[in-house]
């Protein structure tokens, strides 16, 4: 029943062009003092969610999501993060373009056939890791674990992603890097096991360390921390295939008793900005959002017979 009623409320909450809500506010600020934002990521990250229930159920959400998505994209095949909507213009960038990318290869032919390839190898830094922001090498850029996580999930395992793929190894293994883009390293851990999850091999054995780091930061009354950093952190524990059917079922009894009356589950902050050097004076987030992290967490346990 949680996620039935989930998906009736990103049913009601999707707006008739496709898009999910974004909000930004402070940081500093409760949500609630925030404003109402455009971006492509929400929609992207709600989308990706919804793949883990079964299809019938969604497919009118999924075909206005993926229509919303392929009209913000831009030549040849890239993804800024603000829409046209916002009013806010801002050059396109990896995380975006990768995910949405990842998601529309059975939807565009041009992601199929890979049109977008090119300009996304060639925004790699001097340790051979990816770049943020898809702009000219004598610009300023930066380098995020989550955004090389996502770049890998869409490019697979290949010659060119291997010292993104170190560098990730080490981010988990060490503790070397944390996420800048990202508010907690909850969202670093689920993106590294996603992109483990589906096929890249090199990731494959650090979810043992991931699930370590999971586990100690899990609390009496079974949550990871907030409803968002706790739907992800299931998703982690799942994409690693973790034996703890214990604590990943305290986790989703917490996360089914914070589901709202509405149907959804609250907006907290998800994404940080602006790009270093900082200080990051920004946050996004929203229940459209958080709700769906804990669609696919909820959707995954009641998936596992023994947690039925």
């Amino acid at each position: 029943m949680s996620v039935a009623r989930a998906l009736d409320f990103l049913r009601r909450r999707q707006a008739p062009d496709g898009e999910f809500a974004t909000r930004l506010w402070r940081a500093g600020q409760e949500p609630g003092a925030g404003v109402r934002d455009h971006s492509v990521f929400v929609t992207a990250c709600v989308l990706y969610g919804l793949r883990h229930v079964e299809p019938s159920r969604v497919a009118d959400v999924e075909r206005a999501a993926v229509r919303f998505l392929i009209r913000a994209m831009q030549p040849p095949g890239v993804w800024s993060y603000w829409t046209a909507a916002s009013g806010k213009r801002i050059d396109p960038d990896m995380d975006d373009t990768a995910l949405i990318s990842f998601l529309l290869r059975r939807h565009h032919p041009h992601i199929a056939l890979g049109s977008n390839v090119e300009a996304m190898l060639a925004a790699r830094d001097g340790a051979g890791r990816f770049c943020t922001w898809l702009r000219p090498a004598n610009r300023p850029n930066d380098v995020d674990p989550v955004v090389n996580a996502n770049v890998v999930l869409h490019l697979g395992e290949r010659r060119e992603t291997r010292a993104a793929c170190a560098y990730l190894r080490d981010c988990a293994l060490a503790g070397s890097g944390s996420p800048w883009y990202y508010v907690d390293d909850a969202a670093l851990h689920y993106a590294i096991t996603r992109a483990a999850w589906h096929g890249v091999r090199a990731l494959d054995d650090v979810g043992g360390a991931l699930v370590d780091k999971a586990l100690a930061r899990q609390r009496r009354d079974g949550s990871f921390g907030d409803e968002l950093c706790t739907a992800w952190t299931v998703s982690t524990l799942l994409n690693a295939r973790s034996d703890q059917l214990e604590a990943i079922a305290r986790a989703a009894d917490w996360l089914v008793r914070r589901q709202l009356p509405h149907g959804g589950w609250p907006c907290v902050a998800a994404f940080a900005g602006p790009e270093p050097p900082g200080p990051r004076t920004f946050r996004w987030g929203s229940e459209e959002l958080t709700t769906a992290a804990c669609v696919e967490a909820l959707a995954r346990v009641a998936a596992l017979p023994r947690l039925l």
